[in-house]
């Protein structure tokens, strides 16, 4: 029996040309959502640099009517929110802005949790602090009376020893993200 041919071809795909364009698609997504990745961590660590330069303001404000830094522990005992001091009873924050990496746990006791910004001033965190903690900062920052600092990407606060969180060394490196004042 002989076919008939109308003049139409058949148009369409075949299943090898589908399956590689699905796979080129899946190729495509998968590069976009790690560059979405790494550019949600630059715009979280930009935005605790942010925060910082305006904490690191209000401290100096506070510390210009006061003739001294806000404490950041009284005796061997650390303030759990030492900032607070900047919100009340002089307004010198509205608020304490929220840290974007966090509640993150501490390098040496992983169990404990700690969210927001740390704050340390030399006067008040120097005395009882063992070398192995904060003290160690002190001696490498000599003319430093304070410093502001955030976990990073990273969710652990590196503490023991103190690391500084570089974004050269890829966007989940270990370290904190760190201000030290005065400016």
């Amino acid at each position: 029996m002989k076919s008939q041919n109308t003049g139409k071809s058949k148009v369409g795909f075949t299943l090898v040309e589908l399956l590689v364009a699905v796979a080129i698609v899946g190729i495509l997504s998968a590069i976009a959502a790690v560059n979405f990745q790494a550019a949600s961590v630059r715009s979280k660590v930009a935005r605790v640099q942010n925060d910082m330069t305006t904490i690191a303001g209000a401290i100096e404000i506070y510390r210009f009517d006061r003739n001294v830094y806000p404490p950041a522990a009284i005796g061997d005992f650390q303030l759990e929110t030492p900032l607070v001091s900047l919100t009340t009873p002089v307004e010198y924050l509205s608020s304490v802005p929220n840290a974007p990496f966090g509640p993150a746990a501490m390098d040496f006791n992983p169990g404990i949790r700690v969210g927001g910004y740390n704050y340390k001033d030399q006067k008040t965190t120097s005395v009882g602090m063992p070398a192995e903690t904060y003290g160690h900062i002190w001696e490498a920052m000599p003319r430093k009376e304070y410093f502001l600092h955030s976990c990073g990407p990273n969710l652990v606060w590196d503490v023991l020893p103190y690391v500084e969180y570089d974004p050269t060394n890829g966007t989940v490196s270990k370290g904190d993200i760190c201000r030290f004042g005065p400016m």
